[in-house]
Formats: structure tokens, sequence, C-alpha cells
């Protein structure tokens, strides 16, 4: 179920009279307006199952003096962060995987009499990786 962030403004989406404070009523049941309605079609073509979640400040976002966003926009900006540092970890640990798996990714090691089978892709040569590359820049450690 996606969630959607609105801001309460006639006439884009404004509380039914009555409804903002009945529990009784269905979250989206609850609002009206021209961005309710474009929502609820658009929604339903997709067969996207929605949320309508109210901004906590009521703002569409201003820039605060520290830098930071409040409003819609803050609540955007977290989200994209979130979603960057999920991607991250996850791009790390499945390039970990497809390494360890890999026969590409292991070569022998000779010191001594015995013969050692060694694999540069650690979890930190992978999330190095990942970090080096997100940030367009080069690494010792590349996947062969």
């Amino acid at each position: 179920m996606a969630a959607l962030a609105c801001c309460k403004g006639r006439p884009y989406a404004f509380y039914k009279p009555g409804a903002e404070n009945n529990p009784n009523i269905p979250n989206n049941e609850r609002f009206d307006g021209y961005i309710v309605e474009f929502v609820k079609a658009v929604m339903g073509l997709l067969e996207i199952d929605y949320k309508l979640v109210p901004v906590k400040d009521h703002a569409y976002g201003s820039q605060l003096a520290n830098g930071s966003w409040d409003g819609m926009v803050g609540e955007l900006i977290r989200g994209v962060w979130m979603c960057i540092g999920f991607a991250y970890i996850g791009v790390s640990v499945v390039l970990f995987l497809v390494g360890r798996f890999s026969p590409y990714e292991w070569h022998i090691e000779t010191q001594g009499p015995e013969a050692k089978m060694r694999n540069e892709f650690s979890v930190w040569n992978s999330l190095w990786f990942v970090f080096s590359t997100l940030m367009q820049q080069g690494c010792e450690v590349a996947p062969r």
C-alpha cells in the first residue's frame, strides 16, 4: 500500500464536514478535493492501493534556517535518503554474495609450501566499492 502525503487546503485536499476526527470513516473517505479525486482516478486505473496521509505540520515545505526542510518537501527528502541507504546496503550485500559464489573472484595464492584460495571481495571491500561507485570515484578492488 502506497502512502501519499497531502496538505490540507481548498480546493485541492480538505476534510469532508465531520470527518476529520471520526474514526469510523476510512482514511481515504475523509478527504475531498481536486487532488483527492485525481489520485483516486489514477490509482484506480493502475490498480494500486493507497492511503492519504496528511502532513504533520500542514505545510508544503520551506527551507529552515539550518538548511533542512519541513512539510511535504521535508518528508520527501527524508524518504529519498532512506531509499538511498537501503539501496547502498542491498547492493553491497548482493555484490558480496555474487563475489563469494563466482569462480572468477577466487584466485590461488601461493605462500610457502601450501596454496590457498583467496577472495578479495570481503564485506568491507563490497561496501567500499559501492560507496566509491556512488561517489563516481575509482577503487582498487573491482569485480572481475
